[in-house]
């Protein structure tokens, strides 16, 4: 079988909670091509359009005022279910998976990508080997793609070698000097070692 891990791309995912500013989100996702944020909050109309005229998709948790360009749940396939009906033309992903079973209901019910942990609010990660494990596992079965939460640069730089497709950052990321060295860690390839 061939290992998918190997000449793929991985993109940073922002998890951009309420403290970050919206000039230092913008800045960050214009200077380099960030695909994707999940918005914790809501932001000012103005602010999502010059996100969006980056090139980068806005996904937004249930209950926002409008959805963007789509929509992250977690821990509520029922709820998923219902939200990926409901907008049918969105990207609709499903995070807190912590088990191999519930990332192949969240397949099954039509989730775009697929969370190892809970990628928004304050909860602590799953087992950094948890999610490695998950990822490679994915990568070697399943074609949606993955997301795993990074808490600093060597977990990130570990998850990209594991096999995720996108490794989501949140605020530790602003505490980092060079924003650079954050897409120098993801973007490392391959089997982890």
């Amino acid at each position: 079988m061939t290992d998918r891990r190997e000449n793929r791309t991985v993109s940073i995912y922002i998890v951009a909670s309420p403290a970050v500013s919206n000039d230092r989100l913008c800045k960050t996702i214009e200077d380099h091509s960030i695909p994707a944020v999940l918005l914790e909050a809501e932001r000012p109309a103005d602010i999502i359009e010059r996100i969006q005229q980056a090139g980068c998709a806005v996904i937004t948790p249930p209950g926002t005022r409008e959805p963007h360009d789509g929509l992250h749940l977690e821990n509520d396939v029922d709820l998923f279910s219902k939200v990926r009906r409901e907008f049918s033309d969105l990207t609709v992903g499903y995070g807190g998976v912590s088990t191999r079973h519930d990332a192949m209901v969240a397949t099954e019910a039509g989730a775009d990508y697929v969370g190892f942990g809970r990628l928004v609010g304050d909860t602590p990660p799953l087992p950094l080997e948890l999610r490695v494990d998950l990822c490679r596992w994915w990568q070697d079965m399943m074609q949606t793609p993955c997301v795993a939460k990074a808490e600093d640069l060597e977990t990130a730089a570990t998850l990209s070698r594991a096999g995720a497709d996108f490794v989501a950052v949140g605020d530790w990321v602003w505490a980092e000097p060079d924003f650079n060295a954050v897409l120098q860690a993801v973007a490392l390839r391959g089997p982890s070692q």
